[in-house]
């Protein structure tokens, strides 16, 4: 399962522009909201109709700014509903794998969560001072020291699991297995492509016209 970090955007609406920016300071995001539809882009307008709608449209209507903006309230959405067991889901996200795999070393949970190693120190010296994970040495590496969970901890993962299968029945709602199956395809073919252009070098990296 991959994770995406977003808070929910609640700044007020102004009809007199087609977007607001909003800077949560929490996250340093900037969030953008559609105000009025006909101030950007009317459906009925000859010129508008005489363009490719793909090349024109503006980007609150293009499937990869949809995309994102999904992800980041699902991931806003899972946060609202962890917050009954005092996680975020970084938080419970790290608990459940050192739960279901045992100990790992800060450079593996970091990797798995997909934030930096001082992040992730900080998040396990959170979860360490609750009593929900453990500090080992390395039985080999004293470089190097193992996060395990608690009794504690395993108690609180058992909600998380409860909370996550609430969740996804929630978010699935009115949507039939036939049209996630078909989501899930298209979005694991996205994927292939983002992967090969994370793979590929940039324009100025190949020595292009502006290297």
């Amino acid at each position: 399962m991959g994770y995406l970090h977003a808070r929910p955007f609640s700044a007020p609406m102004r009809r007199d522009s087609p977007i607001i920016r909003h800077v949560d300071p929490r996250r340093g995001l900037v969030q953008c909201q559609i105000v009025s539809m006909r101030t950007v882009w009317q459906h009925n307008d000859p010129v508008m109709a005489s363009v490719d709608h793909v090349r024109i449209a503006p980007s609150w209507r293009r499937v990869e700014i949809a995309l994102i903006a999904g992800a980041r309230k699902v991931a806003a959405a899972f946060d609202h509903r962890l917050t009954q067991i005092d996680l975020n889901l970084n938080q419970a996200s790290l608990l459940a794998f050192v739960n279901d795999f045992g100990e790992r070393s800060q450079t593996e949970l970091a990797e798995m969560v997909g934030i930096g190693r001082a992040s992730i120190g900080s998040m396990i010296d959170r979860l360490e001072a609750r009593g929900l994970v453990a500090r080992h040495p390395h039985p080999t590496d004293r470089r190097v020291w193992l996060v395990g969970i608690t009794p504690e901890g395993t108690a609180l993962v058992e909600k998380f699991y409860e909370i996550d299968a609430g969740f996804r029945k929630e978010i699935r709602h009115d949507i039939s297995r036939e049209e996630r199956q078909h989501l899930a395809s298209l979005l694991e073919r996205l994927d292939t492509n983002v992967d090969a252009i994370l793979s590929s070098p940039n324009q100025q990296e190949r020595g292009g016209p502006h290297a």
